[in-house]
């Protein structure tokens, strides 16, 4: 779709905005008002310089005399847009950063104090007609609701700006729609990345409905924010940014690849590339390592888990990196950052880095690092259990998308991934990355490792096959315990028939002494718990009257004896 700016700016603030295409298309248009009443959205992946693009559209906005709420999801999102604006040289008096009084004045930024309302030490928020001498007006979502409440501040602002919209709860987004009814021809735009971390939702039961953000949701449903048939989006609602200022080419060329569409371009320099000939690199050049640990995750009392082998490693690097340092540079402990999913993972490591006085390493949830960069990112993934659901197997929550998306995006020079290959193998976006980091010879090879791995793996194939031995030798003993107690069966069958059917008496018996030999041999009277050693005995007795030959006759002797036993039987049974 062709692009026709409504409003052409000849001058930028920010001179670097102005060599970015997709950035200028954004401002124009916000300034323009395109959208309106439609919101326009500013679609930044990582590192794309969306907050640069909000911020010189806002003073592009104030130099035009417009009236301006900024509202973030949180404090420490509304205390950066406050400190960039402050630094293009604008004036504090124009900007108000309304907080919270709740908020502890220790918790305030020193460089953001001017800007906000203190009185005798304590937070005050301003009256609403002190309100209108500010061009600016900063705060959260929620401390956004004042405005509602404020039932003569109407009238006022111009634009409503939502940064880091793809962190809120829709319920969240609808009080700056609510507060933009209440001025007229009131624009909206709405900046954020629906394909990284959404809103923080504590239930599961809301989660479907609560964990996606306005954002998202009119980028997935509405055909104003759509690609058209020639696979772009209309600037006319929506722009996305695609230079990338943060990371080394091969860091952002998978989820490149994975979320936006190959559409990044790695603009960053040379000064991400210190770390391509570092001696510790699988593969010079290529500044990625996948380190495979194969340590066992334990929980703590909280249920949170924790690896200790791969603390051990991340500590390992992080004396590498701090000794040797990178191409000649010196490496402090602010260029490094380490990112864990887990809270007793993150605490394990904090004690060995205090340990080592190295307190001044960022250390952190996925959560924590969204929105943070640094040059050298080590992550410790921990999880070495697999799941079940249903038949389905699963690692949790590091089979989302969007968390794998932020943790692998933070590092701008060097990224350090540790974590077990195969329990990662089950959720797909680790197992596109593992396969990249081995297409690429990324992928850390320890010969002392491996050759323990093998003598593991010995171990286990030597007693799988004892265990199998064991199970064919008493599968064995079984089947011919089966066979023998068959055997015996069909045997004691046919003598009770015998003895039942062909017993040859003493040619000298009495008509009673042939009755009283005519026992019956039913199972139902020959009980094996009543009777069982008359059966043992039975079996005895036959055995030793049979022939040795089949076509032998019957023995005098073996007849006699079998006969003075089924008398013994008799009257045992009487």
């Amino acid at each position: 779709m062709s692009y026709i700016p409504k409003t052409v700016i000849t001058s930028f603030i920010n001179k670097n905005v102005a060599k970015n295409p997709e950035q200028v298309q954004a401002v124009e248009q916000i300034v323009g008002g395109t959208s309106y009443p439609s919101p326009y959205l500013v679609f930044g992946p990582p590192g794309t310089g969306k907050t640069a693009t909000i911020v010189e559209a806002v003073c592009q906005l104030i130099e035009r005399g417009n009236n301006i709420l900024i509202c973030t999801p949180s404090n420490a999102a509304a205390d950066e847009v406050t400190r960039r604006l402050l630094n293009c040289g604008i004036s504090p008096d124009l900007i108000y950063r309304m907080t919270s009084k709740s908020v502890e004045r220790e918790d305030i930024p020193e460089d953001v104090k001017d800007c906000i309302n203190l009185k005798n030490g304590k937070i005050e928020y301003l009256h609403s007609d002190d309100m209108q001498h500010k061009k600016v007006i900063i705060s959260t979502l929620i401390s956004a609701a004042r405005f509602l409440r404020l039932q003569h501040f109407t009238h006022f602002f111009n634009y409503i700006f939502i940064d880091e919209a793809g962190q809120a709860t829709q319920p969240e987004t609808f009080i700056p729609f609510a507060i933009s009814m209440r001025h007229i021809r009131c624009k909206i735009v709405m900046s954020g990345d629906p394909k990284q971390l959404g809103p923080v939702v504590m239930t599961k039961y809301g989660s479907h409905l609560l964990g996606i953000s306005m954002l998202e949701h009119l980028m997935e449903k509405s055909y104003l924010y759509k690609k058209d048939y020639s696979n772009k989006y209309d600037p006319n609602f929506l722009t996305k940014l695609v230079q990338n200022y943060r990371s080394h080419e091969t860091i952002l060329r998978l989820p490149n690849q994975m979320y936006y569409d190959s559409e990044l371009v790695a603009c960053a320099g040379d000064k991400v590339k210190i770390a391509e000939n570092w001696n510790h690199l699988p593969k010079k050049g290529f500044p990625i390592i996948f380190h495979p640990a194969y340590g066992h995750e334990e929980n703590n009392e909280s249920h949170s888990v924790a690896n200790k082998v791969e603390a051990e490693i991340v500590m390992n690097y992080v004396e590498k990196l701090l000794d040797e340092g990178l191409e000649g540079m010196q490496i402090s402990e602010e260029n490094i950052g380490i990112v864990t999913p887990f809270r007793y993972q993150k605490s394990i490591i904090m004690e060995k880095l205090e340990n080592k006085e190295l307190s001044k390493i960022s250390v952190g949830t996925v959560e924590s690092f969204q929105g943070q960069e640094r040059d050298i990112i080590i992550v410790s993934l921990v999880r070495s259990a697999i799941f079940k659901n249903g038949k389905k197997p699963h690692i949790g929550f590091l089979s989302d998308d969007k968390r794998f998306n932020v943790t692998i995006t933070r590092a701008k020079c060097l990224l350090i991934v540790i974590g077990h290959p195969r329990a990662l193998q089950i959720a797909d976006c680790w197992r596109n990355f593992i396969n990249y980091c081995k297409n690429n010879k990324a992928y850390y090879k320890d010969e002392s490792a491996n050759h323990q791995n093998i003598k593991n793996r010995n171990r286990r194939g030597r007693k799988r096959d004892q265990n199998k031995d064991k199970s064919d030798n008493n599968q064995n003993i079984e089947n011919r315990r089966s066979r023998t107690v068959v055997n015996k069966e069909e045997t004691d069958n046919n003598k009770y028939k015998d003895l039942s059917t062909g017993i040859n008496y003493p040619a000298d018996s009495t008509e009673n002494e042939i009755k009283s030999f005519e026992v019956p041999m039913s199972e139902g009277n020959l009980s094996l718990d009543n009777h069982a050693e008359p059966v043992a005995a039975i079996s005895t007795v036959a055995e030793a009257a049979q022939p040795e030959e089949p076509n032998e006759p019957l023995s005098g002797s073996g007849n006699k004896l079998f006969i003075r036993f089924l008398k013994f039987f008799r009257c045992q049974k009487r």
